[in-house]
């Protein structure tokens, strides 16, 4: 996971000729990419697209890769409980 972050830490954008994939690497620039393609779908891993996109026939013209932002890589313990 950090090699990842550490190669772009910027918003990348991969055009195919039928899917766009938008990976970026902070919450606002994910909730900007949902807020401009509202259609769009939010992965992290993609084992529920693949299942939709062959069991289903479901197609996402805009996929948007959620893995690559720190904030959702943790699980942060809170024992403060007042």
């Amino acid at each position: 996971l950090l090699k990842r972050l550490e190669k772009g830490k910027k918003l990348e954008i991969f055009k195919g000729p039928r899917v766009t994939w938008y990976r970026p690497v902070t919450i606002d620039e994910l909730l900007k990419l949902k807020y401009q393609i509202p259609e769009s779908k939010i992965i992290f891993g993609n084992t529920e697209v693949g299942i939709e996109t062959k069991f289903k026939n479901q197609f996402y013209s805009n996929l948007i890769y959620s893995g690559d932002i720190e904030e959702v890589n943790f699980i942060k313990e809170n024992l403060d409980t007042h």
